[in-house]
Parts: structure tokens; sequence; C-alpha cells
């Protein structure tokens, strides 16, 4: 038989189990009845506030430099130069003689087209008998070139140039047609002069964006090949009508327009790739939110809310992007708190984790 203190030992360790089987059970039975659902749906999740930003509006494209202004040289008539100095890419200043022209041979040449040029009746008195080979029998040739030209014949003595051809404007060569003891070709300028500090952009806007672009808007360029090189620029002009582009992923349909780069340096060079975000909206105090925070799905925007201690779905509307933000519309204010996160779901208990304000600062 057992003792009277035995028999007490045994009863208190039996209750001391079943006290303590009794906590775990109130406790669960508490947390039960606090948050409403089971431990193992807890989850923490990171959040941050809706903030107030200064937000501009930008559009964004891309595309190839070229000069803006330039001038073509014309020769009156097709001439024979002795020495072209200069070349395409060269920088010349106004007035710096470009090529010297053979006078007397470029006229022998001419004469000898008599048949095609009637102002010009005394052949023999040019020396016809005397030209180089590689000018005679040009007569066909030079009545297409100067049928291109479109010189009446009758004019040719008050129109030819001679001498030496000079730089009307300071610029650099983009076109030379203009050789050393051969015929230039008619119709073609002879020389075509861009003002280097005049240089354009062109880029193309999709049909969708085109609306938030007018003339006038300032533009941030950036040009690549030059270490992202920042140069501002102006919207000049905007094509009247759209065009089809065939890209990758299909044809898209785009404007064209054209943006003016204000300052120039002799690094830019026509042909570059350059990177422009045009400012459609002047910068504003807008609600935003970095772009991770914002979900989708199919046309519908959404975000998780933390709400009586739970994920809570709500949809937003938002406006324009940039950077790392999107401006929210409607659907949040600055007091809701944002969880992060992508396995989320309103039968979830939320534990609140960090905040995470600097995903603000990467923008």
């Amino acid at each position: 038989m057992l003792s009277a203190i035995d028999f007490l030992m045994k009863m208190g360790d039996c209750l001391k189990g079943r006290i303590i089987s009794l906590t775990a059970a109130a406790l669960v039975c508490a947390v039960t009845w606090l948050y409403g659902t089971p431990l193992r749906e807890i989850r923490q999740a990171d959040y941050l506030r809706p903030d107030y930003r200064e937000f501009s509006s930008f559009v964004t494209a891309s595309g190839t430099l070229s000069y803006l202004e330039s001038r073509e040289i014309y020769t009156d008539t097709p001439v024979i130069s002795s020495q072209v100095l200069v070349s395409p890419g060269d920088y010349v200043e106004e007035g710096a003689i470009l090529a010297f022209i053979q006078e007397d041979l470029t006229q022998k040449v001419l004469a000898s087209a008599a048949g095609t040029l009637p102002v010009i009746d005394q052949a023999e008195s040019f020396g016809l008998n005397q030209l180089p080979e590689q000018y005679q029998g040009l007569g066909l040739g030079l009545a297409g070139q100067f049928a291109q030209a479109a010189i009446p014949a009758a004019t040719y003595e008050e129109k030819r140039t001679f001498g030496q051809l000079t730089a009307p404007v300071s610029g650099v060569v983009t076109e030379l047609n203009l050789y050393a003891n051969r015929l230039s070709q008619g119709g073609q300028a002879a020389v075509v002069i861009a003002d280097p500090e005049s240089m354009s952009l062109t880029v193309y806007i999709p049909e969708d964006q085109i609306a938030k672009v007018q003339l006038g808007q300032p533009a941030l360029l950036r040009c690549p090949a030059l270490e992202n090189r920042e140069y501002s620029g102006t919207v000049a002009r905007i094509a009247p009508v759209a065009k089809q582009q065939v890209e990758k992923t299909g044809v898209k349909t785009v404007v064209e327009v054209t943006l003016l780069v204000n300052e120039t340096d002799r690094d830019l060079k026509p042909g570059f790739h350059m990177e422009a975000q045009i400012l459609a909206e002047q910068p504003k105090q807008a609600l935003t939110l970095p772009l991770e925070a914002v979900k989708q799905q199919g046309l519908e925007e959404y975000v998780w809310v933390y709400q009586d201690r739970q994920a809570k779905k709500v949809l937003v509307e938002t406006g324009a992007e940039t950077g790392w933000l999107v401006e929210i519309t409607a659907g949040i204010g600055p007091e809701d708190f944002i969880l992060l996160g992508d396995r989320l779901d309103e039968s979830n208990l939320i534990l609140l984790g960090r905040e995470c304000h600097e995903l603000y600062a990467l923008s």
C-alpha cells in the first residue's frame, strides 16, 4: 500500500502535467481568439508608407544624332579639280580654300560637248585636239550631266565656275563630290558643310505616348559613347503622320520626333546613339510608391495593405512612372502601411517586419 506521502507526491506530478497542458492550450486559444487565425498561418512582411515626392512625368526614347543645318555648295558646271584640299569629316573655317579648279582643262572638256552647248562654236580655239585621252569623247556624258543640273546652254559662259572653291561658312565637311584630275558629277553638290553646333536627335515615340509630347518641351539627353555625358534638348518637330516600325516583338506604330540639341561640343558626332527623357509634365508633389510594391493582375493594379493585423488586397489607380517610382492617383493614402512580398494572402495573419524606406532612395 502507498503511504500518504507517496500518494500526495504522485498527485502533485499529475497536477503539474495537467497545468502545463492547460497553460499551452490556453495560449493557443488566446492567440486564436486574439487574431482569429491559427499560428501556422502567421507571416512576417516588411512594409513601407506611401510618400509624397516631387514627381515629374517623362517620355523616354532613343535615337540617332545628326546635323540639323548644312550648306550645299554647287559649281555652276561640272569641273575638274587640280587639287582637293579637304576630306569628309574635316572642319573648315569660312573662306578656307576647298579645292583648286583646272580652268583651262575644264573649258576644253566642256567645249568637247559643243554639240550640246551651242554657245561654244569655236572648238579649235579651245585646243580640243590637245585634250588628254581620258577627257576625249565626253560629249554625250556631259550632255547628260548638264541635263541633270538643269543649266541652260545659253547661260553656260555666264555661270561657269573656275579658279578656286572656298567655304562660304565654317563647319564640318560631310559630303564631297570633287576629285583631283577627274570631272565632277553634274546635278550634285560639290561640297556639303554642316554646322557642328546645330545638331538634332531623331527618336520614335509609341502612339500611346505621343499625346504627352508637345513642341518646346525640354529633354535630358545622354550619350553612351561619351560615358553617358548629359546634354539638354528641346522638342523641335513632331511628324504629322505616324509610321509602322518593325521590331523583334512585332510591328509597332510610332511617331517621329526631332529633338534639338541645345548645346553641343566637338565630341558629339553624327550617327552617335543617344537616349532621351522628354519632360512631359512639370514637377509636382504626388503620392508615390516604389514599382515593386504595386502588383498587377490582368488589367487591375493593386497593393497589399496592412489592416486589422491582416493583408488586404486594395485596388489602386496609377499615373506616370519615373525611375523606380509610380504615381498613385487613387486607392490608398499616406497613412496606409503597404506590405511587400509575393507570398501574401488575405487569410494570413501579418506580423510587421522592418520599414523599407530605402526603396525610395533608388529613384
